[in-house]
């Protein structure tokens, strides 16, 4: 979940209250509730792309990488997991 920070333009504000959480299985794994996002230089940026990517950096790794992800979700609004049982039949 990604919230903004809130800006305030006409002052060339910022406030650290933009907000991170991510959640594995249902669990919490990450919450972070100061993050700047966004400055007064572009006060009414938003969102529009998701990228969700490995990044290893240059010279890392003599081989090719790999990343899967599976059943990955992306939603306005808080998406629950979805029970597995029976899932694949």
């Amino acid at each position: 979940m990604f919230k903004l920070n809130s800006v305030d333009g006409e002052n060339g504000k910022w406030n650290a209250d933009g907000q991170l959480r991510g959640w594995f299985d249902g669990e919490l794994v990450v919450e972070r509730t100061d993050v700047i996002f966004r400055t007064a230089d572009f006060p009414k940026m938003k969102f529009n792309e998701f990228l969700l990517a490995p990044y290893f950096g240059p010279g890392l790794f003599p081989h090719a990488q790999k990343l899967w992800i599976d059943e990955l979700a992306v939603g306005t609004t808080r998406i629950r997991p979805v029970p597995l049982e029976g899932a694949w039949e």
